[in-house]
């Protein structure tokens, strides 16, 4: 995934940098702001492997990911011609398209279980009751420690 955005990457540079991107008229303009979004989503992305993000923070920068594909893609069907964007920033986007909503998936499903777990713990749940109806020893319930003087 590391080339596909490195290459993605270069194909933005070329694509938003070129004169003739400067020059198109004003609904090519439109897609530089996609594409920046997307360039600094990806940068997220890769900066998972240096710093562990939570399930949370994935599900949200993988979300925000698909559906900037999905608003970039079409509009490349559409314009990509008309714009000069090379062909290679459409390819590497539906390349990267599958693996972005996999990656959105897990994450999302992971960050939803986590909030489960967190709302039975708070709710002080989590913990199936003893073979006796409690949930700390083998007989059912806590060890009680005897008052006075031992």
């Amino acid at each position: 995934m590391r080339i596909a955005a490195a290459a993605l990457g270069a194909a933005l540079v070329m694509g938003v940098a070129s004169p003739s991107f400067a020059q198109a008229p004003a609904e090519c303009a439109a897609i530089g702001p996609m594409l920046k979004q997307r360039g600094e989503l990806l940068q997220r992305v890769q900066a998972f492997h240096k710093k562990k993000p939570t399930a949370v923070e994935a599900c949200s920068v993988f979300s925000n990911l698909a559906a900037n594909g999905s608003k970039v893609m079409p509009w490349l069907k559409a314009n990509q011609d008309w714009c000069h964007v090379p062909p290679e920033v459409a390819q590497n986007i539906g390349a990267q398209e599958a693996a972005v909503n996999k990656a959105k998936a897990n994450a999302c499903q992971a960050a939803a279980t986590q909030k489960k777990m967190e709302a039975q713990a708070k709710k002080g749940g989590g913990q199936a009751p003893g073979l006796f109806g409690g949930g700390d020893d083998v007989v059912g319930g806590p060890i009680k420690m005897p008052q006075g003087a031992l």
